[in-house]
C-alpha cells in the first residue's frame, strides 16, 4: 500500500510540475523524433535516480559501456521493430518505443508495477541510455535503458 501510494505520490508531484510554474527540465521534454536529437543522458538518469530516492534507493551512475550497447539494441530495435533480447551480461533492460520525449517514456515506465520495480531494484548501480529516431521504422522512436 505504501508503495503504490509513493508511487501515486511521485506521479503528481511530476506531472504538476509544469502547472505550479516548477517547468520541466527542457532536455526532458525535447522532442527525439528527429535526425540529430541528442539525448541529454544525465538529465534522463536524474529523473529515474529521483524516483529511486523516494524509495530510499542508491543513484545510478551513467556508464558508458552500457550506453554503447544500448546504442546497439536501439539501433537493432529500430530497424527491425521487434523488441531485443536482453543480453546476458546485463542484469535488467527496459524498453519505449513510439514517444517522443523522455518525459513520456519515463511515464510510461513509471505507470507500470514491474517497470517500477526494476528502476528502483537497489542492486542495480550503472545505467545506460539511449534513443534512435528512424523515421521509415513503425513507432519511429526507440528507447533502451540498461542496468547493472
Amino acid at each position: 500500500m505504501l508503495k503504490s501510494l509513493m508511487i501515486i505520490i511521485f506521479t503528481l508531484v511530476l506531472s504538476s510540475c509544469t502547472n505550479v510554474g516548477i517547468p520541466l527540465d527542457p532536455s526532458l521534454t525535447a522532442r527525439m523524433d528527429n535526425t540529430g536529437a541528442q539525448l541529454d543522458r544525465a538529465k534522463a538518469l536524474s529523473i529515474i535516480n529521483h524516483l529511486r530516492a523516494t524509495k530510499g534507493v542508491a543513484a545510478l551512475n551513467i556508464n558508458s559501456e552500457l550506453n554503447n550497447q544500448a546504442n546497439i539494441l536501439a539501433a537493432k530495435y529500430a530497424a527491425s521493430n521487434k523488441a531485443p533480447k536482453k543480453p546476458d551480461n546485463i542484469s535488467a533492460m527496459q524498453l519505449s518505443a513510439g514517444y517522443a520525449d523522455f518525459a513520456n517514456t519515463f511515464s510510461g515506465w513509471r505507470s507500470n508495477v514491474s517497470s517500477v520495480d526494476i528502476l528502483t531494484n537497489p542492486k542495480y548501480s550503472n545505467a545506460g541510455i539511449t534513443v534512435v529516431y528512424s523515421q521509415n521504422s513503425t513507432h519511429g522512436v526507440y528507447w533502451v535503458l540498461l542496468l547493472d
